[in-house]
């Protein structure tokens, strides 16, 4: 009867041992959760450090002439900015700390990279007019982002030409010599970057790509684009910048016409 009494007492020092386990691996899982919770927020904002890193890779390049590669850099410094917000929602860890460091990644990645490399590459000829729109780009950009970061809203399109894009769009007359095998004048690399950064600036509505629903219907169609530019990308990228910077330029035009129809009707 004793021994059966003591087995069968919930306070046995075997039970009690077994409990204190249990507790005590259940709090180390709850605290190991929690320390990555509360630094989930970091995970995106190291994947925008990436696009930093990039910008200033894509500088150095300029520096030493290797144009293609800071164009490169550029490019991918643009896939990176349109999945870093993506990461902080799916996260659940959109934070005002990441949103701040995006804002000076787009700066550094898509306005002073891309001045910098077309001034080294082409603008230097004319030292004062090519600086002075190396620098109305930067001024152009800086209060693209400014008027991007203060407003609050939820909008379904962008106001002016993107960050990203006009980053890219600033090469459009490089890609033009690389896939054509010509030289072109600084005049066509001043023009382009006077026209975006102008289009930066404005209030015409453009695309907003991370905006877009795809419907059922129109899911292979999108699909299959995506395809054959990835497919043109990898045997010859140029001419896959080229068309998408050209179909984002015709996109653009409609886009002022638009916006230049709807002002008269106000009116």
């Amino acid at each position: 009867m004793e021994i059966t009494n003591m087995t069968g007492n919930k306070n046995n020092p075997t039970s009690v041992r077994s409990n204190k386990n249990n507790d005590f691996h259940k709090n180390r899982n709850r605290r190991v959760k929690d320390f990555f919770r509360s630094r989930m927020f970091l995970i995106p904002s190291f994947v925008t450090s990436i696009s930093i890193c990039l910008g200033m890779q894509a500088i150095h390049f300029s520096f030493t002439q290797n144009i293609e590669y800071s164009v490169l850099c550029i490019a991918i410094a643009m896939f990176i900015d349109g999945i870093d917000g993506r990461i902080a929602r799916y996260l659940n860890s959109a934070s005002e700390f990441g949103k701040t460091l995006d804002s000076l990644a787009d700066f550094l990645s898509f306005s002073i990279a891309p001045a910098l490399t077309i001034y080294f590459y082409k603008l230097n000829d004319w030292i004062s007019f090519g600086w002075s729109c190396c620098i109305f780009f930067v001024l152009c950009m800086a209060f693209r982002l400014a008027r991007f970061s203060s407003d609050e809203s939820d909008h379904e399109s962008f106001t002016g030409i993107p960050a990203p894009a006009a980053g890219l769009l600033a090469f459009f007359p490089f890609a033009c010599e690389k896939v054509f095998s010509i030289s072109m004048h600084p005049a066509y690399f001043a023009f382009t970057v006077l026209i975006v950064s102008l289009g930066m600036i404005s209030k015409f509505q453009t695309i907003a790509l991370n905006r877009v629903q795809i419907n059922h219907k129109t899911m292979n169609v999108v699909f299959a684009l995506i395809a054959s530019l990835t497919v043109l990308a990898i045997t010859y990228i140029w001419a896959a910048g080229l068309l998408i910077g050209f179909i984002y330029l015709s996109h653009t035009i409609l886009a002022i016409f638009k916006h230049n129809k709807n002002n008269h009707k106000i009116d």
